[in-house]
């Protein structure tokens, strides 16, 4: 029987299931690349170790899963396990010259559908034909910020669509990135030449010129990604607009 839920845990080569069932597959991986050959489920949660997956959570996705079915990937909202009523983190927004911002963080609220350019770093959930369409993580980026950033830009110009998760939040122990502030940027930089325009790549280099050198010493292997991912790709502006943060 096909398992309901397949679990990739990241950044992790060891864990333990949060929860028990034969319906659910566990897979503690570094790369989720890692797990895709053996993916059973129709849907895939991939989670950083700071987050919390219960039973409770999981009744929830399936719910949103049945009611949602032309969606192909949902970031909930995600709060702070030491303040509850806390959203520290969302699914991602596309603004010039930052690359990508949370939806939405602070006092945790109702909310609805709504969609997203790429999901959080703590958790997201994928269909599994988009994940193995996509193929997981560039191995280019080491930053949660931007493995996340660029493959939700890529599942988008593979015809995907992403919704913020309405309903329950999922609850994180929030995490540092192992990166500094430049590192990521560059990331960030890179994750922009691949998968946008060069509107927003000048914008994000006039506001982070630190980045130029990381680009130049990357530029063949950005470009023959960028064709491989926009060859075909079905990113149109209309979409780009809905899933860009309001304002300059």
């Amino acid at each position: 029987m096909r398992r309901q839920f397949d679990i990739i845990v990241y950044n992790s080569e060891k864990g333990t299931p949060s929860v028990e069932d034969p319906a659910l597959g566990w897979f503690f991986v570094q790369n989720i690349s890692e797990a895709i050959p053996a993916l059973d489920a129709e849907w895939v949660l991939i989670a950083h170790p700071g987050a919390h997956i219960d039973r409770p959570f999981l009744n929830a996705i399936a719910d949103v899963t049945l009611d949602f079915p032309f969606a192909d990937g949902f970031a909930p909202w995600i709060v702070d396990a030491g303040v509850p009523d806390k959203v520290i983190d969302s699914g991602m927004l596309l603004r010039k010259g930052i690359g990508g911002i949370p939806e939405f963080t602070g006092k945790i609220q109702r909310h609805y559908l709504k969609l997203i350019a790429a999901p959080s770093p703590y958790l997201a959930i994928f269909s599994k034909r988009l994940l193995t369409s996509t193929g997981g993580f560039d191995t280019m980026f080491r930053s949660g910020k931007a493995r996340f950033f660029d493959l939700g830009l890529r599942a988008l110009h593979a015809g995907a669509k992403l919704y913020s998760l309405p309903g329950k939040p999922a609850i994180a122990i929030p995490f540092k990135e192992p990166l500094n502030t430049k590192e990521i940027q560059n990331e960030i930089a890179a994750g922009i030449y691949k998968n946008l325009g060069l509107s927003d790549l000048y914008s994000y280099v006039w506001r982070h010129p630190g980045v130029i050198p990381y680009l130049v010493r990357n530029r063949k292997r950005l470009d023959a990604e960028s064709l491989r991912i926009t060859e075909l790709s079905t990113f149109t502006d209309k979409l780009k607009a809905d899933v860009s943060a309001a304002g300059k």
